[in-house]
């Protein structure tokens, strides 16, 4: 699932990083600096993580573009489940609705 492939890209690049380490290449304590120089992420509605953005979109059309990309995986006919399409599909339907009332509040 997705999960697991995130979580094997995040062994790979740590792997990496401790190659380089190793090697010289690279000083870990500029890596620490650095994580403690990011922002505070803001809270982002869940619909919008699931979706895969790290913040809230500008536009409707980026939920459904990423929709339309995710559907092609998740899609029972494919590699999902029913239960994660059903969850895919409520997303949308938050974010769009997210969306359109905040342009109509602004």
């Amino acid at each position: 699932g997705t999960g697991t492939d995130c979580f094997a890209q995040l062994v790979f690049s740590l792997e990496d990083l401790a190659r380089m380490v190793e090697r010289g290449i690279y000083d870990l304590g500029t890596w620490i600096v650095g994580m403690k120089a990011l922002p505070v992420p803001p809270d982002l509605p869940w619909y919008f993580s699931f979706l895969g953005f790290d913040r809230i979109p500008d536009d409707p059309s980026q939920v459904k573009e990423r929709f339309n990309a995710m559907a092609k995986r998740l899609h029972p006919d494919q590699q999902g489940t029913d239960a994660e399409f059903v969850r895919l599909k409520e997303a949308r339907e938050a974010a769009e609705r997210y969306l359109t009332t905040r342009e109509r509040r602004a």
